[in-house]
Order: structure tokens, then C-alpha cells, then sequence
């Protein structure tokens, strides 16, 4: 891959932001002969060389985080080694005098559930180097859910939520174009199984799989095992209105945009485990791979370019691009005939605010910020179960995340963790080794069953006097039959949950992020929701006759404790979509409001944020942008 060397000229299209929503833009429009430029802060890690440091950066970090290969934890950690150039400048590490944090917070030292807990990557190709690689559909409820669930209510209750401008069924034919492109491996028959439980229509709900993956990257014998124990298993809830509803506990396969057979010049996922923060193997997908393709057809890369404005003409429209080679530490500017901004929810709307005059702003940019919260359960079963084999999830449990319970608290969906108990952490922040587990009935009558109560070697060591080779037993015994149930939520956008303009600015002279966050909304849709899948949890770990588990908590207040809540990694809102006569960034295609030949795409758009892993939806809702500035470049020619 090279990038670009022309500079000084007018594009049709520039597109800012190389991750999944503008390489697939790129792509497109390349394809179509249209002459485009995608500019990417990060730089070019180079196939061979720099894969292959990035996972020995991985290997070598005491974190083991998301984004472990990528951040210099030099700083915090004297066992690691700095990562490649290209792969900076990351966010995490902005030499802000003696600050430390990226983000900046609205409240004086947050706590910890008032902390925004996503991260990302400068590096082309983006945050597709350290996702998962699950990619849902969302669901034709997520895109009506005014309609749906508070249609009864007055806006007050909760004023952030309303539906999309579109449906589920105008963006079907754009996920099968991007499960397609982006080689989605999925199990055909499970997922028209839940289709059909959640009301999908047949024709929305074909897939666009290629043929080679349409039996989904195979269950771990952790998966089979739960499916086996839970088959028939209903889990009840309650309504606050004093409705019962029942809902089958599945275990089916998830989608994911990994090679479940030789796919497009890459390998089959042969099982690392490390999808997240790196595949060694390129099995994963990455957007990497279609800015390679984008490349190919035309279009030029230029590396290494932070954005650090927009300058608009007299009419509104986005005039001029000035941006900084952080290498070569040279301004430049670059004009296209379509503005492309695909930043995710933090950079996008810090970079509009950045280029606007204050009262020329538009008033919902920043706003409605969303993440997936979640939190995790973690047991051990009465069987080995062989966790630490293949990808990090093949499988979940689907049925929660919709239906008429959703009025009341969030709709949620569990991922079955084939890593035992293994988290990694973030940079700079502390692990602890799990508290003792505090449930099981089978511990309190089987002596050999009391040490599995224990959380980790110290506590095996100290406080069941285990050593040597019991110890040793006892280990290979726990890590066989470790399984954790790692749940995310939905989030109601709330307006106070923001992005804004600190009065510090990073290197670039760009202001850094001012955050406002809380992982709930003033009615608890998301506490209660975690209520629920706390529930379900202890009702599965009792089905598998669990000899030890441990529940996440709750303080006196309600809300989570302890570590509190895990960001997904899922940064959505900010710059949201909206009908007319709504406060809107933008409209059905993506297209400005404010500025006439200017898009954006990417999450920042999403109005509400449901709780499917967003990527899918990003690459549909990009595509079909895609097709949206095609149009409109030949009207102009």
C-alpha cells in the first residue's frame, strides 16, 4: 500500500477517517472511478514486519488490554516496549504536560461509573484492529423505539428517545452488501431462528453471507456444554405492570467478521483467542483490508494527517481541509467537492466544534453520547468445559435483547466468554484477581467443593492451605471449569451525556474532549436492566448446578459497585440522524444539515443505540451513504 504524494488539488470526494465507515466509502466510490482521498491520523502498519511487533507488543504488556499494541505503556509499565511509530498517535497518550487521561471530565474527579469507558485507535484501518469481531443486526424494533415501547408516554419521560428516519427494512439489502464485503461467518439456520422469534419479515432477513461461511464459525465445546444444560430452559421475568413473560434461554452462534473457511485471500480463524486486541493472522477482519482495496481502485492514502479543522464558505459549505503531517509537523490543506467526515463519536463532534464559531453551532452536535455498559458473572461449573480454546466469543444469548419487557428496562444480550475468567485492562489502570465467590449450594455440602469458592492462587495458598500438587490439581480443576457470562446493555440517549471542548488542546492545537457521562438515565432503564440480567444470570448458573459464581453488585443507591460497569468499545451518538422537523446533524443519507456537501458517517450517527454490536449497522448505514454521494457527484458532473 502506498499513500498519496498529490496534494494542492481538488478531490470529488475526501474522506477523514480510515475505519470501517470511510474505507468501505472509499472503496465504493473508488470503485465507481470517483477521484478520492482518505486522510487517517494514524499511519500505515505495514503487513509483515509491523503485524507481526504489534503482537509481540501485545505479548510483552502487563495490561493485556484492548489496546495494548498500539499505546506506549512505556509509561506505566517498565516491561513493555514502545509500539510501532505508525501506530501513534493514539489518543491515550497526548503528552499533556503532567496530565494523563485523554478524555477531560465535566465533574471534578468522576467516579467510576460517571467515567466513559471506550477507547479507540489512530492507525489505519481504526478501531477494526482491536474489535471482537461480532457483527448483529440490529433488530427492526431498535429502529422505532418511540413507536414500540414509549408511545404511551410523554416525550418528558424520556426526551432523548425517538425513532430513526430509517427502518430496518431500508438498510436490509446495505447488511447483506456488508456482511458480503466484510466476509460475515454465521450460522444461516440459528440466526433464522431468532429472525423469526423476533418478528423479522423473510425477505429483511436474508443474509448476505458469502456461501463459503454460512454455517458461522464453529461452537467451543464450552458452548455446547451450556446448550445441552440449557436446552428447554425458560427464564422468567416480571413486569412492573404484573405480566409474567417467559423466554427461552438459546446459546446459538454469533456473526462475526471472522473466516470460518478461507475467504477473500485470507485464512480460516485458526483459534488464537486474541481477536481482541490483534489478530496475528488476518483472519479477522479489518477495514485495512478494503482501504487496500480503495488503494487498488484508484483512490489515494495519505497517512499520518490529523485534521485539525474545517473551513466553510459563504454559503456553508465545507471550503477547505487543513491538516497536520504529525511526522513531518507540516500544515496543508486539501479541497473536495464531498466532505466525508467518518470519526467516531468522540473525534467527529470535536472536530465540528473545533471548526464552528460558537453561535454558528449547531445545538445537538455533542450530544446523546451512548455506549453498551455491561458487566459480567463469573462460576464454575460441576464438568470441565475446557475454556482458553478458539475465539473469545462464538456464542451467545440472544432472546433478552427484545420484546415487551423493554418498556421497563433495558433489552440485553449475553456474550458465553470462552477466556475463563481472563480480563485484560485497560492502560494504567489495576486488575484485581476476582473476590471470593460468595454463591453455590454445592460448596456448602461437599468438602472438596469449598476451595472453589476461592478467587484466586492467594486465597488457595492461604486460605485452603493447598501446595504442591494438590495446588496443582486444584488449578488445572478450576481453569477447566471456569465460565463467565459478560452481558451488555443498551443505553438511552440523554442529552447531558455529551461531548464538548475542554480549554486544553492536544499537540495539534485541537481542544481536547470535555465529557459529561452517567451509564444510566434519570428513569434506571439501564440499572433495571442490569437488575434483569443479574437475575438471569444466577437462574443459569443454578440450571448448570454451579458449585461456586459470583453475581456483579449493586451499592445502597442502585447503582454498580465495585468496578462498576466495562465500556464496549461502542461509541455512538453525538452527530445523530433526525426527520426534519427534528434537531438533527443529519439527515436519512447522512448529509449535513448545517453544511451542504458534507457527510458523515460512522456510529456518531445512530439515534438510538439498541444493544447489537454497532459495526454491522455502521457498514450498511456508510454503504448506503456511499450510494447517496454517488448520485449526487453525477448530478454534479
Amino acid at each position: 500500500m502506498t499513500t498519496g504524494k498529490t496534494f494542492g488539488m481538488t478531490y470529488d470526494v475526501v474522506i477523514i477517517g480510515s475505519g470501517i465507515a470511510g474505507a468501505l466509502v472509499a472503496y465504493k466510490l473508488a470503485m465507481a472511478k470517483m477521484r478520492v482521498l482518505v486522510l487517517e491520523a494514524g499511519g500505515v502498519p505495514q503487513e509483515m514486519g509491523e503485524r507481526r511487533l504489534l503482537v509481540k507488543n501485545f505479548a510483552a504488556s502487563a495490561s493485556k488490554g484492548a489496546d495494548a499494541p498500539y499505546t506506549d505503556e512505556i509509561r506505566s509499565s517498565r516491561y513493555y516496549s514502545s509500539p510501532p511509530a505508525v501506530t501513534a498517535p493514539q489518543p491515550q497518550d497526548e503528552p499533556i504536560g503532567n496530565d494523563e487521561p485523554y478524555y477531560k471530565y465535566a465533574q471534578d474527579n468522576p467516579s467510576w461509573n460517571q467515567q466513559f469507558r471506550s477507547y479507540y485507535e489512530r492507525v489505519v484501518g481504526g478501531s477494526t484492529w482491536h474489535w471482537q469481531g461480532l457483527a448483529p443486526r440490529m433488530l427492526p424494533n431498535d429502529f422505532r423505539m418511540r413507536k414500540a415501547f414509549f408511545s404511551d408516554e410523554p416525550s418528558s419521560t424520556h426526551p432523548g428517545v425517538r425513532d430513526w428516519p430509517i427502518s430496518y427494512s431500508d438498510l436490509a439489502a446495505y447488511y447483506r452488501e456488508a456482511e458480503y464485503e466484510m466476509g460475515i461467518s454465521g450460522n444461516i439456520v440459528s440466526d433464522r431462528e431468532l429472525d423469526d422469534y423476533f418478528g423479522v419479515g423473510r425477505a429483511d432477513a436474508e443474509r448476505g453471507y458469502p456461501a463459503v461461511l454460512r454455517e458461522g464459525i464453529p461452537m467451543t465445546y464450552l458452548d455446547k456444554y451450556l446448550r445441552e444444560k440449557l436446552n428447554g430452559f425458560h427464564y422468567e421475568e416480571s413486569a412492573p405492570d404484573g405480566r409474567k413473560f417467559k423466554m427461552p434461554v438459546w446459546v446459538t452462534q454469533v456473526a462475526q467478521a471472522k473466516n470460518a473457511r478461507p475467504f477473500d485471500g485470507r485464512p480460516a480463524c485458526d483459534g488464537r483467542g486474541t481477536c481482541v486486541p490483534l489478530c496475528p493472522t488476518r483472519a479477522k477482519y479489518e477495514a485495512i483490508f478494503h482501504i487496500e482495496k480503495a488503494v487498488k481502485a484508484g483512490a489515494e492514502l495519505q497517512a499520518n494527517a490529523v485534521v485539525t479543522k474545517l473551513e466553510f464558505g459563504s454559503s456553508g459549505e465545507v471550503a477547505n481541509i487543513v491538516y497536520q503531517d504529525w511526522q513531518l509537523g507540516t500544515p496543508r490543506n486539501v479541497q473536495g467537492r464531498i466532505v466525508v467526515l467518518a470519526g467516531n463519536a468522540i473525534e467527529s463532534p470535536r472536530l465540528l466544534l473545533h471548526s464552528e464559531t460558537p453561535e454558528k453551532a449547531n445545538k445537538v452536535i455533542g450530544k446523546y453520547l451512548m455506549d453498551h455498559p455491561g458487566s459480567g458473572s463469573y462460576g464454575l461449573v460441576p464438568d470441565a468445559v475446557f475454556p482458553f480454546r478458539g475465539p473469545p466469543t462464538t456464542s451467545q444469548i440472544d432472546t433478552t435483547r427484545d420484546g415487551p419487557l423493554r418498556k421497563w428496562r433495558a433489552g440485553y444480550r449475553t456474550s458465553l466468554l470462552n477466556y475463563g475468567w481472563q480480563l485484560g485492562s485497560l492502560r494504567g489502570s489495576t486488575f484485581d484477581p476476582p473476590p471470593k465467590l460468595d454463591h453455590g449450594e454445592e460448596s456448602d455440602q461437599h468438602e472438596e467443593r469449598k476451595a472453589d469458592r476461592g478467587g484466586n492462587v492467594l486465597d488457595l495458598v492461604h486460605n485452603n492451605l493447598l501446595i504442591g500438587r494438590k495446588l496443582k490439581e486444584k488449578l488445572q480443576n478450576h481453569a477447566h471449569r471456569q465460565i463467565f457470562l459478560g452481558t451488555a446493555l443498551e443505553q438511552l440517549p440523554v442529552a447531558g451525556n455529551s461531548v464538548g471542548l475542554h480549554s486544553k488542546a492536544d499537540r495539534f492545537g485541537v481542544p481536547l474532549p470535555l465529557i459529561k457521562y452517567y451509564y444510566d438515565d434519570d428513569s434506571g432503564y439501564t440499572n433495571a436492566g442490569l437488575r434483569a440480567a443479574r437475575a438471569m444470570h444466577e437462574a443459569i448458573f443454578k440450571q448448570l448446578r454451579a458449585t461456586a459464581y459470583r453475581l456483579f453488585a449493586f451499592d445502597a443507591s442502585g447503582a454498580l459497585t465495585g468496578p462498576g460497569f466495562f465500556g464496549a468499545g461502542h461509541i455512538m451518538g453525538t452527530t445523530r440522524m433526525g426527520k426534519e422537523e427534528e434537531d438533527r446533524a443529519v439527515d436519512a443519507q447522512c448529509r449535513s444539515v448545517d453544511h451542504p456537501n458534507l457527510y458523515i458517517v460512522g456510529s456518531s450517527v445512530f439515534v438510538t443505540g439498541a444493544v447489537a454490536n454497532p459495526t454491522l449497522t455502521i457498514a450498511a448505514i456508510s454503504l448506503r451513504a456511499a450510494d447517496a454521494i454517488k448520485a449526487e457527484l453525477r448530478n454534479m458532473h
